[in-house]
């Protein structure tokens, strides 16, 4: 069982799927990276039942149109809808263009993923790459990884504009090692 604490959100394609997948990356227990890849999910949106009914035959033949629930779905206005499903993210606006009203065309894949799926934190699933009905959402962190940069730079005078002056040093801080390093240009620093 992999359990994650998702960091970050990619849609990508699978080549050897010829479909479109969903990565969650984030960080083990270990705090170790891992990433889990999610297959099934269709981007999609809907439209009103009645225009799905009117183009008929030229929204099932069209080539990007994976599936068509012609209704069952509801707007917040009471609007009786229907859902399209695309083969890829990018497919959602030029099919969307064949309606004149549409919902949920704008949301990226991954945001409307997130949401169906109820994922906040945490996700625990059988194995790395998975069908997104075998993923539980789950309450789980892990501490993040933060890196801390702090670069000193020649200001007698004033602040300089950028590459006005030379860098005299970069600091850097590793929150899971807790460890600084330092690097320092002795050769550029002229004493005043």
């Amino acid at each position: 069982m992999v359990k994650l604490y998702v960091t970050n959100v990619t849609a990508a394609w699978n080549e050897k799927r010829n479909e479109q997948t969903i990565r969650l990356h984030g960080r083990a227990a270990d705090r170790g990276y891992e990433s889990i890849e999610i297959f099934g999910f269709s981007p999609h949106f809907y439209a009103p039942t009645h225009e799905i009914e009117k183009l008929g035959r030229t929204l099932f033949t069209h080539q990007e149109v994976t599936g068509v629930e012609e209704s069952g779905y509801e707007s917040l206005f009471g609007d009786e809808l229907g859902r399209i499903e695309v083969r890829n993210h990018w497919d959602v606006n030029e099919v969307a263009s064949l309606f004149d009203e549409t919902f949920q065309t704008d949301p990226y894949l991954t945001n409307t993923a997130r949401v169906e799926w109820g994922l906040f934190t945490g996700v625990e699933a059988p194995a790395y790459e998975v069908h997104y009905s075998e993923l539980e959402s789950v309450d789980f962190t892990v501490p993040t990884r933060v890196m801390t940069f702090d670069i000193e730079t020649d200001d007698r005078g004033e602040f300089p504009e950028l590459g006005e002056r030379a860098i005299l040093s970069i600091v850097a801080h590793d929150s899971y090692t807790d460890e600084t390093i330092a690097f320092v240009d002795l050769a550029g620093w002229v004493a005043p």
